[in-house]
């Protein structure tokens, strides 16, 4: 059976080569050479980011998966399963990047030990480049016009959203369809999420057994997610502090006069599902978000610890991991500062249309400071 995989990962290789030799003859204005050897070696190294800096646009894979249905006379089945095997899979890609020398300190203390770093693009969202969607903030008007992607990238943290309060998504589903007509996803939904780390924590501290190792570290990131509603209805005025983050109007380029005026415009908004919303005190109408004093056993990475040198952690959570929390494999995620719980393949199997993956910067106890150069998220899903 192993045999059978391996041979069908090579023909899914050899082919990914030949449809980008096509695809360039074909559909690109100046066709390009691929040399066939090097691009299959290029496909089958693990550890290559390079693709996540050219992946394929939905258009791209549709006119692969035709060139391997009417050149290659495959049947749908087997290109689906070609391309699938190359993981040849449209991308949104999120950064957030800070120079060397200005790097993001997160220390311990309340006010600062949990740091919101980055926000992805809503699953299902495909960024439109030159003609991309924009949006108005409705408390600022044609003064606040900016675009759904600018949007996105902020990393203007989000505010606990009380269990009490209503979502207002009237409009949700017609937007969640109309995205996903755009991004035609298959099967499940997102298949990859790929994080990029560049960090260290302070340099000292700790037990001297434990340094250069992720024992005993008290800098880590976690990863949370937001969901986005959209609503027609009318909202009451709403206060930025009770605004889980600020929301838009969409409009295009060519609507905005028209739709600024319009009676009920469509508001987008974002809702925090994890981390989890409690009362500050039991009782209390007051909210905060739910952060573990400790790394969880969902911990997305820790730094090493008492290293001054900055590390570039990759981390890849598939739709097609399983990995028992409690298994030797487990046991391996621990060695390598993940969480236990990391590796079920469950929090990218669960993602649907409209779901944002953000990531946060953690740090405890005095004098632990988690130091982030960069932080950068590739999100993957099937056409």
């Amino acid at each position: 059976m192993a045999s059978f995989y391996n041979t069908l990962a090579n023909l899914a290789n050899a082919l990914y080569a030949l449809c980008q030799h096509f695809y360039n003859a074909f559909f690109k204005e100046s066709p390009s050479e691929i040399d066939m050897a090097e691009q299959i070696d290029f496909q089958a190294s693990p550890q290559s980011t390079e693709s996540n800096l050219h992946g394929p646009s939905v258009k791209d894979v549709l006119d692969v998966k035709q060139i391997l249905f009417e050149r290659f006379h495959l049947p749908i089945e087997l290109v689906e399963v070609v391309i699938d095997f190359a993981e040849y899979w449209p991308l949104t890609t999120s950064v957030a990047t800070n120079d060397a020398d200005r790097p993001i300190h997160v220390r311990s203390g309340a006010e600062f030990e949990n740091r919101f770093l980055l926000r992805t693009f809503p699953l299902g969202y495909v960024p439109n480049g030159d003609t991309a969607t924009s949006l108005t903030d409705p408390r600022t008007h044609s003064q606040g016009h900016i675009t759904l992607d600018k949007a996105v990238r902020s990393t203007a943290p989000p505010k606990p959203w009380p269990p009490s309060r209503d979502v207002q998504d009237d409009a949700t589903e017609e937007l969640l369809e109309r995205w996903a007509a755009a991004s035609m996803p298959r099967g499940t939904l997102c298949r990859k999420i790929v994080f990029t780390l560049k960090s260290h924590d302070q340099g000292w501290g700790g037990s001297t057994a434990d340094q250069g190792t992720y024992r005993g570290s008290y800098t880590w990131f976690d990863v949370g997610l937001e969901r986005i509603s959209a609503s027609r209805a009318e909202t009451p005025e709403r206060t930025e502090e009770s605004a889980p983050i600020p929301e838009f109007l969409p409009l295009t380029d060519t609507e905005s006069q028209e739709a600024i005026k319009a009676p009920t415009p469509v508001i987008y908004s974002l809702r925090t599902i994890l981390p989890r919303t409690v009362p500050t005190v039991p009782s209390s109408e007051e909210y905060q978000f739910e952060h573990a004093l400790m790394p969880s056993q969902n911990c997305l990475q820790k730094n090493r610890t008492a290293e001054r040198e900055t590390h570039e952690h990759v981390v890849t959570w598939s739709c097609d991991d399983n990995i028992l929390p409690d298994s030797l494999g487990g046991d391996e995620l621990e060695k390598q500062g993940r969480g236990r719980e990391t590796a079920t393949g469950q929090f990218v199997r669960d993602l649907k249309v409209g779901d944002v993956v953000t990531v946060w910067a953690k740090a405890r106890f005095p004098g632990w400071v988690n130091v982030v150069e960069q932080v950068k998220v590739d999100v993957y899903w099937a056409v």
